[in-house]
């Protein structure tokens, strides 16, 4: 129930050129592109959608905790090394503790990349 009322909230959330799917067990991927900081600025508020408002379940109400994994990818680069990075940077998230955001070590220096 919670996994679906996450994609459901999400897809309500999504702007139209945003990619938003199930990436796989409790993770979801989403791609946003254009300015980072903006893109960072936009996962909080997503994050804020999926953990401000608790979730109406048969056993009850529950709240969930949300955290983020963020890569930004380079023209060159494949999406999986992307991906990989992602995965990474949320994995480091979920250890922190709920409602983090971490970036990718090699984003935390936003040099060279075009917008």
């Amino acid at each position: 129930e919670i996994l679906a009322g996450i994609g459901a909230r999400l897809l309500r959330a999504k702007h139209q050129e945003e990619i938003i799917g199930r990436y796989g067990g409790e993770e979801f991927l989403i791609v946003i592109q254009g300015d980072f900081a903006a893109a960072r600025a936009r996962i909080a508020t997503l994050l804020g959608t999926l953990s401000d408002v608790p979730f109406e379940t048969k056993i009850g109400t529950l709240s969930v905790g949300c955290s983020a994994g963020i890569a930004r990818m380079s023209p060159e680069e494949a999406w999986s090394d992307a991906l990989e990075r992602a995965d990474q940077a949320l994995y480091k998230a979920k250890i922190a503790g709920r409602g983090r955001i971490v970036v990718s070590e090699r984003d935390l220096d936003d040099e060279g990349y075009p917008d």
